[in-house]
């Protein structure tokens, strides 16, 4: 009976913390862990926590444990910047937190729909030349251990409506 009555008041204490973090928004996170990271991610230098709550895709030989390798599209780094700042700004629950417009980096926050759960993604486009580009994105969440693929799935999404507007640029 001690067991059942510990259960039943941690399930309430958590309830009560989910309905506490949905009235207080989305800001709370920030309270409850602490700043998060403000610093330029250098994605020849990055180091990932080991947490699978991270997704990275880079150019080849530019990252250092990437999940993935970026396409590459024969347009210039500026259509290329253009195209898929446009998809991502189109993102629901997202703020850009900075620019560094000469280096083409840009960074992100963008928010989980119910709880609030704020993740960073950071992009850098790249010029490979010859009318050729690419990019490197980093999308990692701050809370937790696991993220249940949403990091991923977020830059595959945005990748596949990048495509679909450049259909014919992918390499």
């Amino acid at each position: 009976m001690k067991t059942g009555m510990l259960l039943l008041i941690l399930l309430a204490v958590m309830l009560a913390g989910a309905v506490l973090m949905l009235l207080a928004g989305r800001q709370i996170w920030e309270r409850v862990a602490g700043p998060f990271p403000d610093k330029t991610i250098d994605f020849t230098d990055l180091r990932r926590n080991g947490r699978p709550n991270s997704f990275l895709i880079c150019p080849p030989g530019l990252c250092r444990g990437a999940d993935a390798e970026s396409p590459v599209y024969p347009v210039t780094v500026a259509a290329l910047e253009e195209a898929f700042l446009s998809v991502i700004r189109e993102s629901p629950r997202l703020r850009e937190t900075a620019a560094e417009v000469d280096a083409r980096q840009y960074d992100f926050v963008q928010y989980s729909r119910f709880m609030g759960f704020p993740d960073s993604i950071t992009i850098r486009f790249i010029d490979l030349g010859q009318g050729r580009s690419s990019f490197a994105i980093f999308s990692r969440a701050h809370i937790g251990y696991s993220d249940f693929g949403v990091n991923r799935a977020r830059v595959r999404g945005w990748i596949a409506t990048l495509e679909q507007r450049l259909p014919a640029a992918r390499r």
